[in-house]
């Protein structure tokens, strides 16, 4: 016969992590009837293995609607995969020599010292190809899966921008939605978004994917 004490210990973890991941919207869970119900963003965080805190903090992002180099850098440089990534001594003169470099074209946001800041830096290298001489930088470089985890904060932005002329389209008279605009639109984060696909091609040295 099961253990009664453990069965409620096990009952308690699993609605522990149910409303942890309902109150990070991965999940929809009615704490009466017990009802577990995926959403889109649990559903492509399971397809992109993405944790359910960077999850969170890229929906938070993407529902801002900026879409700048130096923000979606930082971004990934937070991610949660990347916490244990810490910056050993051995890697400091590297990694400055990196930063100062032309390498570094959008500036390092962030603490030198924290695992955001060398993220940020090891992407910016691994796009411009840049040599890395440290043996404990190259196998970081090889764990910084950043292309996975972009092409996840993409989808969840593409999803974002349908929403929102969704609801546009909703609220303006029906002449005015038929308009277009005469000039194109430039994202701002076209540098950036133009490099990691060519990384994920396979046009890097570095393994990104």
């Amino acid at each position: 016969m099961d253990d009664p004490e453990l069965c409620a210990l096990r009952r308690k973890l699993i609605v522990d992590a149910a409303e942890t991941l309902h109150k990070h919207r991965l999940i929809r869970f009615n704490s009466r009837t017990q009802r577990l119900d995926p959403t889109n963003l649990g559903r492509m965080a399971c397809r992109y293995y993405v944790d359910y805190e960077t999850a969170s903090l890229f929906r938070q992002d993407v529902e801002l609607g900026v879409d700048e180099d130096r923000v979606i850098l930082r971004l990934l440089g937070l991610a949660k995969e990347f916490a244990s990534l810490k910056v050993r001594d051995d890697e400091e003169s590297e990694l400055s020599n990196l930063r100062r470099s032309a390498i570094c074209r959008v500036p390092i946001v962030g603490d030198f010292d924290a695992p955001e800041a060398k993220v940020q830096t090891l992407v910016q290298a691994a796009l411009a190809q840049a040599p890395i001489k440290a043996f404990s930088l190259c196998a970081d470089s090889n764990y910084v899966q950043a292309v996975r985890i972009y092409r996840f904060r993409n989808k969840e932005a593409g999803r974002s921008r349908e929403r929102r002329a969704a609801s546009m389209r909703a609220h303006v008279p029906r002449g005015i939605s038929r308009m277009r605009s005469s000039r194109p639109t430039v994202s701002a984060g076209l540098s950036v978004s133009c490099l990691f696909c060519a990384s994920h091609l396979g046009q890097s040295t570095f393994s990104f994917a």
